[in-house]
């Protein structure tokens, strides 16, 4: 039996179908979420904007678009750690001049389709996943670099966009989907809390921020130099989208990022859902990936993170009082945690090295104590 195995048609049509989805509260009502806010006219409105020098604000089409008070949901930006997006930009750009100088010192050459095949399959083998268990989708035409979801049996669907991935960033990226949201998922099947409708019952707070915060870490958590700029450049993306048009946020993150494509790409995921960008408005669920994460860092020391990995898809601020009830499950046979997070002391020793890599100290988090729910970015996405 082989150990990975590709995306067949049938399979691929299942996952699109089980992507990403969000609950009224009345009745369970499934929306492709990400798919819904995904226009269908990026390339000729990209065409447009590049024609006339970035002087033009794109008008989206959507095949399905999403119900406006779905879309309303993550409409929200918040600016709460915005500073600290700001120092963690600047902090790479004072140390390596750009982020493409970043990416060409320390993310290596791109990888070929073969490579990527035979990386991740070495990965899973080390990891321990079982024959069959992943199934690998290589496509050019994801939106995000990968995203992990389920088919409808036993399989995790690890999706790879080809020609975005760097030989000394496919572990992290590995880490982040294979070992932080796939297991989690895995963990969080053999919990009380394992459908969406038993959630309320122990009264647990959305997965996010957590659930990315926790995979963006682990992320960066063995690089050489573990930065959060991307996280950072996202999040402040979302904070000024939702106050200028498409047009003068593209000249804003100038600043930041000098590749005009790439710019474009970071525009195009932070006014995603709208369809005129000449007005003010954001998709804000991107910055779950900076909120999770320095939620974290700054918690870091008080998180049981084996019991965070073992219970499943629970935010940290519950693992204490799940633990304290005995409402979760953390000794069932099945539950996995990854082989970097089995000595403690290391893994709480890699996450000082973060916060120190990205200029970041306890003191910066005094101001962002409090904060309310929108703020947080609690989506169940």
């Amino acid at each position: 039996m082989k150990l990975l195995r590709m995306l067949s048609g049938s399979e691929r049509a299942l996952e699109e179908e089980i992507d990403e989805t969000s609950d009224s509260e009345e009745q369970t009502v499934r929306y492709n979420v990400i798919s819904g806010v995904r226009p269908v006219n990026v390339e000729s409105e990209k065409c447009k904007f590049f024609k006339l020098k970035f002087d033009y604000n794109p008008i989206f089409k959507y095949y399905n678009p999403l119900p406006p008070e779905v879309l309303h949901k993550y409409s929200y930006a918040s600016d709460v750690y915005l500073p600290q997006s700001v120092k963690i930009m600047k902090f790479l750009i004072r140390k390596y001049g750009s982020y493409e100088n970043f990416e060409a010192t320390t993310g290596g050459r791109q990888l070929t389709r073969q490579e990527i095949i035979d990386l991740v399959k070495d990965y899973c083998r080390r990891e321990n996943f079982k024959d069959g268990e992943i199934v690998l989708n290589l496509s050019e035409d994801l939106l995000s670099t990968a995203s992990m979801s389920r088919t409808a049996g036993p399989h995790g669907i690890l999706s790879v966009r080809i020609g975005d991935i760097h030989e000394s960033w496919i572990e992290g990226l590995l880490r982040h989907e294979l070992s932080t949201h796939y297991v989690r998922s895995c963990n969080n099947m053999v919990q009380p809390w394992a459908k969406s409708k038993d959630r309320k019952k122990f009264k647990l707070y959305p997965a996010n921020p957590t659930e990315e915060g926790l995979a963006s870490l682990h992320t960066v958590l063995l690089r050489q130099d573990p930065l959060l700029f991307r996280n950072a450049l996202l999040y402040f993306s979302i904070a000024m989208a939702a106050k200028l048009t498409f047009r003068d946020l593209f000249l804003k993150l100038g600043e930041y990022v000098h590749d005009p494509h790439r710019r474009w790409d970071y525009c195009m995921r932070a006014k995603r859902g709208q369809t005129d960008t000449s007005r003010p408005g954001c998709f804000a669920k991107d910055q779950v990936y900076l909120t999770g994460a320095l939620n974290i860092l700054k918690n870091r020391k008080s998180i049981d993170f084996e019991a965070l990995m073992r219970l499943g898809k629970v935010s940290f601020e519950d693992v204490e009082r799940l633990k304290k009830a005995g409402n979760g499950d953390l000794k069932h046979d099945s539950l996995r945690v990854p082989s970097f997070m089995s000595n403690m002391k290391f893994y709480r020793g890699r996450l000082d090295a973060i916060m120190k890599a990205n200029g970041l100290s306890d003191s910066d988090f005094k101001a962002a104590s409090k904060v309310t729910q929108a703020d947080e970015c609690r989506f169940d996405i």
